[in-house]
């Protein structure tokens, strides 16, 4: 039986002017490239998955270049692992 789950992931750069992919897994959910100043604005990227009970990572890469600061699960603080169950 799969759930339906919103991850909300804010995600802060480290270098202006860069792409980046945020990843559930090993699953591509999405690939952008944004402008804004280092360390001062993030975005919040809006994820909705289906998925069956376990553990999952949300993360983004280049990590040299982001990171994810804050992660909610389904309206709850969690953390870039969390358990869908």
């Amino acid at each position: 039986m799969t759930k339906t789950v919103k991850i909300v992931a804010s995600v802060y750069s480290k270098q202006e002017g860069e792409a980046y992919r945020i990843y559930v897994n090993d699953t591509l959910m999405t690939e952008r490239t944004f402008r804004w100043p280092v360390g001062q604005t993030y975005i919040d990227e809006n994820i909705v998955i289906n998925a069956p009970p376990g553990e999952y990572s949300v993360y983004v890469t280049p990590a040299s270049l982001f990171e994810i600061k804050q992660v909610t699960v389904d309206g709850v603080q969690s953390s870039a692992s969390f358990k869908i169950g």
